[in-house]
């Protein structure tokens, strides 16, 4: 996937409330491996990734913040040693996310795997299968929750008794995540992606406090498609349907690229190329986030604000929130000769 023609991003971050379901990122596509274990290695036209998130959002019943930042790099191995164009990615992601209120933390750390195979006689179309673990640290403050952190299921009782103590305010797991991703230049203008996720494969219980909390399964399933349409401008279309424990997030995106230097010669390794992002993203029934970005030898930076379009009080998952993204990739390794004339016929580079 060619990151810097995708504009927004992904899931798999546990909730910062204990009662809360898994909510996705508003630019879901800028950190592949929090979107789609399946997506560990698959950076085309590179095979070296880091990217960082970093989303402060605030709730119509609080207006302090929760914040949420999510670390991520990952790398193509073993072309080479594996069947022609198949790699192994190798990834590890760190993440970290607060309440409002800041009496709950939680710390989630592991790795990512992924065998990517070429399904075709040309090496243009892929599928990669990958698997996640996770080791997840949960810290309860009770001199800091408030009652917007602790809600019955389907009402506005508060759970926890601020006068009491409890002994057991720290927790911590194992989780796993699996996905499987479809990669393919079905025409020389055209690349499509989709993929489905299956998260929280351990089916982790949390015990904090006095509340005890069965963490529900959740499924993603994301597309995208990206479209040269001249020489400098791109068009992508991309959405993400998300279901956790009766819960349904829907989320669809559309980003212009604008290449802004001058120069028609072919730039393999992105060194002069300068390219501006305008677009936007609407989260159903909950929000519209407008986007820019900029990239820059081979960096990238976005940036999103959710407009809330939900009227009145209640809480939601977008109650008006911005999003920072960043990114860098590169090749590891040296283009093969074989690799050099794919990349000559085919004006630009192949994904290994």
């Amino acid at each position: 996937m060619k990151l810097s023609l995708l504009g927004f991003a992904g899931a798999l971050l546990l909730a910062t409330s204990v009662s809360a379901q898994d909510v996705p990122l508003t630019q879901y596509l800028t950190s592949p491996l929090y979107l789609n274990p399946g997506l560990t290695g698959l950076s085309d036209p590179y095979d070296m990734r880091f990217a960082v998130n970093y989303r402060s959002q605030v709730l119509a019943v609080n207006q302090q913040p929760t914040i949420k930042g999510i670390a991520s790099f990952d790398v193509a191995t073993m072309q080479g040693k594996l069947p022609e164009g198949d790699a192994l990615g190798i990834g590890f992601m760190g993440l970290y996310d607060q309440s409002a209120s800041g009496g709950i933390d939680n710390v989630t750390a592991g790795f990512s795997f992924a065998y990517i195979k070429a399904i075709d006689r040309n090496k243009f179309h892929h599928l990669s299968l990958g698997l996640q673990a996770f080791v997840v640290q949960k810290h309860i403050d009770p001199a800091k929750v408030t009652q917007n952190d602790f809600y019955a299921s389907g009402s506005d009782g508060l759970l926890l008794s601020p006068t009491q103590k409890y002994d057991n305010t720290d927790i911590g797991y194992t989780d796993a995540n699996g996905g499987i991703v479809y990669s393919g230049e079905v025409t020389t203008r055209l690349k499509v992606e989709a993929g489905y996720a299956y998260y929280h494969l351990s089916k982790p219980q949390e015990v904090l406090l006095t509340l005890t909390h069965n963490i529900n399964e959740r499924q993603t399933e994301h597309l995208s498609a990206t479209y040269n349409l001249s020489r400098k401008l791109t068009l992508n279309v991309n959405g993400l349907l998300q279901t956790q424990g009766g819960t349904t997030n829907m989320l669809a995106g559309s980003i212009l690229g604008i290449k802004l230097d001058k120069s028609t010669e072919l730039d393999i390794r992105n060194l002069k190329t300068r390219i501006l992002y305008l677009g936007a993203c609407y989260h159903f029934n909950q929000a519209v986030a407008p986007y820019i970005g900029f990239e820059a030898q081979n960096f990238h930076f976005g940036f999103t604000y959710d407009i809330s379009t939900v009227t009145g009080n209640s809480a939601g998952p977008n109650q008006g929130a911005y999003e920072i993204s960043a990114y860098y990739m590169r090749r590891h390794r040296k283009e093969s000769d074989k690799e050099r004339e794919n990349n000559y016929f085919r004006g630009r580079p192949s994904i290994y």
